[in-house]
């Protein structure tokens, strides 16, 4: 049977993902959504969510302030305080994008049964990217479960564990911590945490 708390877990990656995308009039949606699931797993993040929707809610200028915010943390244009690149992260000597560490996300999501869509505008390792496969996964293996297909879920949590011990669980920490650090909005240092919150919370369950 499936665990309960896996349908959780495929809500909150999946807004999780959608709050680290340049802001529009979906982070509404996004939030409310990582508001309804994140409670159940991580009783203590619901409190910094629903503070980041007040935030938004009062925001003056709309989504204006936080667009100048999003691109002074993940865009640059000179220095990018935030990069948003597991390459970036796990090859620190050469401090670049799209290397191996690139290449090897890539044949983890062909694995998986999926490919880059070709209308995706970043890297294979960028955050949005990493945080929905991890949506993926818990899907599939939600959905494997359900079905009583042991073997096809034993292949997805494997895969799971494969992909966060030697990807999103080696850099998204230090990632969280620089948005944090370099935050100059409440709503960006917030949603740091509680990224931390859920990649700690991860960790611990592979450990």
């Amino acid at each position: 049977m499936p665990h309960k708390s896996n349908i959780s877990k495929i809500n909150i990656y999946s807004a999780l993902s959608g709050c680290y995308f340049p802001p529009d009039e979906n982070l509404n949606v996004f939030l409310d959504q990582l508001e309804q699931n994140i409670g159940s797993w991580i009783p203590e993040a619901q409190k910094l969510v629903i503070s980041m929707i007040a935030e938004l809610q009062n925001q003056e200028n709309g989504l204006t302030e936080l667009t100048l915010e999003y691109s002074r943390l993940f865009l640059g244009p000179f220095e990018v305080l935030a990069p948003p690149f597991g390459s970036v992260y796990l090859n620190p000597n050469k401090k670049m994008v799209m290397d191996e560490t690139t290449n090897d996300v890539v044949d983890l999501y062909l694995r998986a049964g999926l490919d880059v869509d070709e209308n995706f505008n970043n890297l294979p390792d960028h955050i949005t990217a990493e945080l929905e496969f991890m949506h993926y996964l818990y899907f599939q293996l939600h959905a494997a479960l359900s079905e009583d297909k042991k073997d096809q879920a034993d292949e997805f949590q494997k895969l799971k564990t494969d992909f966060f011990r030697n990807h999103l669980g080696k850099w998204g920490i230090t990632f969280t911590d620089k948005v944090r650090e370099n935050a100059q909005m409440d709503f960006y240092r917030r949603l740091g945490q509680v990224t931390r919150m859920v990649l700690s919370a991860e960790a611990g369950e592979h450990a």
